[in-house]
């Protein structure tokens, strides 16, 4: 009986580019591939108010992320980078959606059982300001409710 090779979860962005490159059969070159997964980092951290590091090295193990998360979130911005690289707009779509689902699944995950606690930021949501009521005023109408007087 033949054996089968089992493949661990990724925890370099090294195994990460070759699972990505067989998805969209395209080769990408490291420095554009370190620029993706930063990006989709800076992404993340923006969203969730989280400080994950940056990766500087493809052969380094990631440890700040859970590896689940990290392929999720990896291979499908690097899929998304490659494929608008080559112009093939609409599978970039495809994967930039799946990325865009991927953040929404990762928001009602509780942080701290996939983070490493020295990365957890405040995890306070960024202040949305409410402009609904802002509408009446300025160039609407400046609040006179259209009687044009000033």
């Amino acid at each position: 009986m033949e054996e089968i090779e089992v493949m661990c979860m990724a925890k370099t962005l090294k195994q990460i580019m070759s699972w990505s490159d067989a998805y969209t059969d395209e080769v990408q070159v490291k420095t554009g591939a370190v620029g993706y997964a930063n990006t989709a980092i800076s992404r993340i951290n923006t969203k969730f108010n989280l400080k994950l590091p940056f990766i500087t090295d493809i052969e380094e193990e990631y440890d700040a992320l859970d590896d689940s998360w990290f392929v999720l979130f990896m291979t499908n911005y690097l899929s998304y980078g490659i494929k608008m690289n080559d112009g093939s707009l609409s599978e970039a779509r495809e994967y930039k959606q799946n990325f865009e689902q991927a953040l929404y699944d990762f928001e009602g995950v509780d942080k701290s059982t996939v983070i490493s606690e020295v990365y957890l930021g405040t995890g306070a949501p960024m202040y949305q300001m409410d402009t609904s009521s802002a509408i009446d005023i300025g160039w609407f109408n400046h609040g006179n409710s259209g009687t044009g007087e000033w």
